[in-house]
């Protein structure tokens, strides 16, 4: 099973507010027993069934706090890590033989619902009613045992009930063991969720922002650089509002992966953006119900041999998939982009971006950084099978070309 070609039971784990002092170590506590039971029975499913179980994670958030991009990054790469650490831990792959399809997204904490958060990003978090109310097939629904993972279920279940889903399954709740909520002395590695200083402000500002990679057999670090993409957006206010309202995601041409190891194993360009168009898509209609697809077909591309798709969005947001063909793709192709967002280790990238811009008078990008996933801090316990060579095996698209180039010549037979 390869990510995208056998789609099994779609599963949600609401779980509830995180805790105000957000650290790995905090987050760990607090939501690593609901994930490794979720995860567990998810893929007990998945084998089951021989299709790839996808577990969407909804966190309860401070609406506020969506104004802040260091604290969704901060918060959106630390969970991303502890899914690949509990499966990691439970042997359970997130790639290939994809046990289950791992995604985050936050949704409204109603205790929060008397502040009125100024819109200044595309999100302004969906309310649990809408969520609830979003017609999609949840076969699963996963609630922590504990009184704030309660209240979420009853909420969601009494607003699911007044809807119309004559169509859907019906939804079976799995409750899940609760973690603890700590509040541990401030260090430099974590971020209060409570401190005046993280919920003042505004967003980032921007109208047309860009992203670029191989996106190779999508795995968690792709998740979380196309999940901050998203987060980067500025809105569009009415739906007269929508020029130049654009996100574009370079991906790398077939033609620049001829030297990649394993070269066989690599996905085509199509296949590629397929798998992120199904997760920007889901990302965006799950954060924003209501918001639909309109069109999907083939693009003006954005130079004359380049493969181009187009993804377009009822609230004026068009998504713009552009083969990389050079180094810089079509951030030095489009004078509108005005943002970039990379990840740590390709930073690099964005400034030789920057540096070609210049060089055609083009204002520069202004240029966020997501974290890459690591072990750091994760501290396996003990008796843990979790070993840094297994975690970064759901990291590295090399390495799961590897297994897959692996496991074939296993179970190939030996010529004589």
């Amino acid at each position: 099973m390869q990510s995208g070609d056998n789609t099994g039971e779609q599963w949600l784990l609401l779980l509830p507010r995180p805790p105000p002092d957000v650290s790995f170590h905090t987050l760990k506590v607090a939501y690593r027993p609901s994930l490794t039971a979720a995860l567990k029975d998810a893929s007990k499913v998945t084998k089951r069934a021989n299709a790839c179980t996808v577990l969407e994670v909804g966190v309860a958030f401070d609406v506020r706090m969506i104004t802040k991009y260091f604290v969704m990054q901060t918060f959106f790469s630390l969970m991303y890590k502890l899914s690949c650490v509990v499966s990691s831990g439970l042997q359970i792959d997130l790639q290939y033989d994809n046990d289950v399809d791992v995604r985050f997204f936050l949704f409204a904490d109603s205790s929060c619902q008397d502040v009125q958060a100024e819109k200044t990003s595309l999100f302004n978090l969906v309310e649990l009613k809408a969520l609830a109310e979003y017609q999609k097939a949840w076969t699963t629904l996963c609630s922590e045992e504990s009184e704030s993972g309660e209240g979420l279920l009853q909420s969601f279940l009494h607003y699911r009930s007044h809807a119309n889903f004559q169509t859907l399954p019906p939804l079976q709740v799995l409750r899940v063991p609760a973690g603890l909520s700590l509040r541990i002395e401030s260090s430099p590695s974590q971020v209060s969720l409570d401190s005046p200083e993280q919920v003042t402000g505004v967003g980032p500002q921007h109208r047309s922002v860009a992203v670029g990679g191989t996106f190779d057999h999508l795995h968690a670090g792709h998740k979380l650089l196309l999940t901050m993409t998203a987060l980067a957006l500025f809105p569009v206010l009415n739906q007269e509002d929508t020029h130049d309202f654009r996100l574009t995601v370079g991906i790398t041409g077939d033609d620049l992966l001829k030297n990649k190891k394993h070269r066989e194993q690599l996905e085509s360009w199509e296949q590629r953006q397929s798998s992120v168009s199904t997760f920007l898509l889901n990302f965006l209609q799950i954060s924003l119900p209501g918001v639909a697809l309109n069109t999907k077909g083939k693009q003006a591309a954005i130079k004359s041999e380049a493969k181009g798709m187009m993804d377009e969005l009822s609230l004026g947001l068009r998504i713009n998939y552009a083969e990389i063909l050079d180094p810089f793709g079509p951030t030095v192709e489009d004078p509108n982009i005005s943002a970039l967002v990379v990840s740590a280790e390709t930073r690099a990238g964005g400034e030789a971006v920057n540096k070609k811009r210049e060089e055609k008078g083009w204002a520069a990008l202004e240029v966020f950084e997501v974290d890459v996933l690591d072990m750091e801090e994760t501290e396996a316990p003990p008796g843990s099978e979790v070993r840094s060579e297994d975690f970064q095996a759901k990291l590295s698209s090399t390495e799961i070309r590897s297994r897959i180039s692996h496991r074939k010549a296993k179970a190939t037979p030996a010529q004589h």
